[in-house]
């Protein structure tokens, strides 16, 4: 591909010059455009595949917490606690699956090591939560695996 790059580079200089021929000049252009669409569709794939699994596992995490906050109530609301950043709250699935939508753009969710997390989230245990906002309901206690990193 440099070695490529390189002619295609003595190429233009040339019909810059005028040596080459309109023949070989467009010929030249040809070349070397014709890569452009091939270099941007594989950063595209590139990016998205670096992007995507993060969001991906995000995702995925969230939905396995947001599953254990709302089978602590019977589905009535869904609540989950983390030290220290404290409880989260919200009436439905739905709306908690909303919540790490939004949270998984943040730098700090993206830190977390997804597997372990999710693995341990299974095992959190329904803890009585008084939030001044909603009342008592029980509450998904975090484990220390799901903790964000500053």
């Amino acid at each position: 591909m440099l070695a490529a790059a390189a002619v295609v580079r003595v190429r233009v200089e040339e019909m810059q010059r005028g040596v080459l021929s309109d023949r070989e000049a467009r010929y030249t252009m040809v070349m070397r455009l014709s890569w452009l669409p091939f270099a941007v569709a594989l950063a595209a794939v590139a990016l998205s595949a670096a992007c995507g699994s993060d969001d991906a596992d995000c995702r995925a995490l969230g939905e396995t917490i947001c599953k254990k906050a709302c089978a602590c109530n019977g589905g009535t609301t869904c609540r989950f606690s983390q030290a220290p950043a404290g409880t989260t709250s919200t009436r439905t699935e739905e709306g908690c699956n909303q919540y790490f939508e939004e949270a998984c753009q943040s730098p700090a969710f993206q830190r977390i090591d997804s597997a372990k997390c999710g693995a341990e989230v299974e095992a959190a245990e329904c803890v009585v939560d008084n939030n001044p906002l909603d009342g008592v309901a029980k509450s998904a206690k975090l484990p220390e695996a799901c903790a964000t990193k500053p």
